[in-house]
Formats: C-alpha cells, structure tokens, sequence
C-alpha cells in the first residue's frame, strides 16, 4: 500500500497530465489520453477519473470544432445583405431591406428546390427584370419573368396558393416559381446549366447566358467579401 503523501503526490502529478492533455493540439491530446487511459492503475487512478478526462476532452474537441465552423460559415444576415448590395449595383431604386427580402426568398427557393447557387438566381433576377417587381412583357410577368400563359397549369398544381397572375407577381411566389422552373429544366438536361438557361428563355442564343454569368460573378464577388 503507498505512504499518503506519496499517493497525493502521484494524484498531483496525474492531474498535470490530464490537465496538459485537455489543453494541447488535439493529436498530442489524445496521445496523453491514450496513455493516462490504458496505463497501470498507478497512473490513472481510477475509472471514474478516466471517464472525467475524456468527458472534458471529447466536449472542449466538440467546442473547438464548433467555433472554427462559425467563424467559417457566413451569418445569414450577411448573405442576404451580400446579394442585396449585388442588386443595387444594377438598379439604385431598390433599397437595401426589399433587397435583403428578395435575398430572403431566394435562399428559400434555392433551399427548396436543390439550386446550390443562390448568386445564379440573383443573376437571372437582375437580367430579366433589373430587379423590378412590377416588370410585365407581352407575355412574361415579375422579378423572375415568368410566362403565365405557358405555366399556368403546373404553377397552380405545384402551389395551389398561386392562383391568379396578380399572385404571380407577389416577389416571394415569383423568385420561388422561377427557381422551381429552372430547376425542372436542370433536371430535363442532366444537370447542364446552359441548356436550362437556354429554355428558360424559350431560345438557344448565347449572349443571354453570357449575360447571366457576367452578373453571377458580380454576386460572388459580394458573397465572397463576408
């Protein structure tokens, strides 16, 4: 049986250890921790103090994990406010929260139907209405200029609350039908981009994509910037 002063100064010095294990990088870590874990009882004492040492190691590894990922990661206001400067670059009438709210509405649409590109829908929305909501052609209606005529019928199966034009150009339901449509074609393409742009258009010229890319890389440039 150990002397207790010899005992309290084993306890001490095991205590260091794990203190510098919870402490250090995470490889040289879990080295000590190995080491206080499968040595002679003298070492670590016991299993309750074993158990307490990869407790506070496993949670200050998930804290350090946790901190470096939110400081990667954008905040969301941070986006929305990215693409809405993006908008104002190519229309000066619109102001910063309808900017940030049609950002809003794109990462929803983007969100809800697998477009992992929410600066290629900001794009589409600056060259075919210049960011104007109340935007009308002959024939195509809204932010996103949507063919009412053509789409009808699959927009009010696919959101029964869509039931009229003038619902059409609500900016929410017109980011989010346009954005749904796209992605449709996507799919129909194989996931060729150019091809979807092309019949989103209803034709095969290429300045159209051009344009969309040129504005695009404007977009990314602003996300990028966060």
């Amino acid at each position: 049986m150990q002397e207790p002063e010899l005992l309290y100064s084993e306890k001490r010095r095991n205590w260091r250890v794990m203190s510098v294990a919870v402490k250090s990088p995470p490889a040289l870590a879990l080295s000590l921790l190995l080491v206080l874990i499968f040595a002679p009882s003298g070492l670590a004492q016991s299993h309750v103090e074993k158990a307490k040492v990869l407790d506070e190691y496993i949670r200050n590894q998930y804290r350090s994990s946790y901190t470096v990922a939110k400081r990667a990661e954008p905040k969301p206001d941070e986006r929305l406010k990215a693409i809405a400067k993006g908008f104002q670059r190519y229309n000066k009438e619109v102001s910063t929260s309808a900017g940030i709210q049609y950002a809003g509405y794109i990462m929803e649409a983007c969100a809800q139907f697998g477009i992992n590109d929410p600066a290629l829908i900001a794009a589409m929305i600056v060259k075919e209405s210049t960011v104007r909501p109340n935007a009308r052609s002959r024939y195509a209606h809204g932010l996103m200029q949507i063919n009412w005529n053509v789409h009808k019928k699959s927009i009010a199966a696919k959101f029964p609350w869509i039931k009229t034009l003038n619902d059409l150009m609500v900016p929410r339901n017109n980011i989010l039908v346009g954005t749904w449509i796209l992605s449709r074609y996507l799919n129909d393409s194989g996931g060729n981009m150019d091809k979807a742009l092309h019949r989103y258009l209803g034709t095969s010229g290429t300045r159209y994509v051009r344009k969309i890319m040129g504005y695009k890389s404007t977009f990314k440039k602003e996300l990028q910037r966060i």
